[in-house]
């Protein structure tokens, strides 16, 4: 499963090299992304269709990676019944404007999911991308970075036209 993922990280990175990357402008898209570096200690709060709610612990790292071009974020939540890990890949894409992300699960056994979003202020929105040709849901994640120290990482799905949260992820700074 590792192969697969380092595959496919290997496939986006060439791509999006293909691409034709500006350097600076991918390298200056993701400076203001710059307040999320670090290593993150949090409560993450999954929320069931029925209401319910379970509660894990979880701890994230958010690096620079490809001198400077994307950000990495490896995930470790561990709840009572198990442990799981997610790595995700963020970049810029200057020429249209936005940020493009994959996130790798360990669980996901179709590959990466891709979304794609702006900042709105010191937040980042990102939505899944619709294929009409299927009934996928739609995806919405925001990654909240307005308090210094403080992140807060919610994941909605869109469900009969209204988003519901699947999980809350309330992080602070880990010190040194």
């Amino acid at each position: 499963m590792k192969l697969i993922s380092i595959l496919a990280l290997a496939l986006v990175a060439s791509t999006a090299m293909a691409q034709g990357h500006s350097n600076a402008g991918s390298q200056e898209g993701l400076r203001s992304l710059a307040p999320l570096l670090g290593t993150w200690i949090g409560k993450t709060t999954f929320h069931g269709p029925n209401g319910n709610t379970i509660e894990a612990d979880t701890t994230v790292k958010i690096t620079t990676m490809a001198n400077r071009h994307y950000l990495r974020q490896d995930q470790v939540t561990v709840t009572p019944q198990s442990v799981s890990d997610s790595m995700n890949i963020i970049s810029y894409e200057p020429r249209m404007g936005f940020f493009n992300a994959w996130w790798f699960f360990n669980s996901a056994a179709s590959g990466p999911t891709q979304v794609r979003g702006k900042l709105d202020g010191k937040k980042l929105v990102m939505l899944s991308l619709e294929d009409p040709a299927t009934t996928a849901p739609v995806f919405r994640r925001t990654i909240n970075f307005e308090v210094a120290n403080v992140l807060d990482d919610t994941l909605e799905m869109k469900q009969d036209g209204a988003w519901r949260t699947l999980f809350t992820v309330h992080y602070t700074r880990k010190q040194s």
